[in-house]
């Protein structure tokens, strides 16, 4: 089997895995925010929860999802990847409550639609590493 047709069969179970790990962490983070927001503002609690939840996907994604080495290259850049995935979110949730009219909630679900599998492509191609 060539390094080509490996990676390509590994390619369902690391979408399982991406699916089954993000909904851990959006879980986790969600429910530690619902707790933070008791005791701080709700703008910091977010600000926390979601830097910690950049943390458990660089983490996740990297020993879970594709299993590969965590280095602290890969850890420089992984934040700004969450920044261009969040950056386009707010946009296409602007585009679609402005443009076509829907309202915020299914906005969002449309948003992840698109968001979620690029964010699997993102993930993969920054953590992936490419057999010679």
């Amino acid at each position: 089997m060539s390094p080509n047709e490996i990676e390509s069969s590994a390619l369902p179970g690391q979408g399982l895995r991406f699916l089954l790990f993000g909904a851990f962490n959006t879980a986790l983070t969600y429910l530690l925010y619902c707790a933070l927001v008791f005791v701080i503002h709700p703008q910091v609690a977010y600000a926390l929860v979601f830097a910690l939840g950049i943390g458990l996907a660089w983490v996740g994604n990297s020993k879970f999802v594709f299993r590969q080495p965590m280095t602290r290259k890969i850890a420089a850049v992984y934040p700004f990847m969450y920044l261009a995935q969040y950056l386009l979110t707010a946009a296409l949730i602007h585009a679609s409550t402005a443009w076509l009219m829907l309202g915020p909630r299914v906005a969002l679900a449309l948003a992840l639609a698109i968001t979620t599998p690029l964010s699997f492509v993102w993930n993969r191609a920054l953590l992936v590493q490419k057999t010679q």
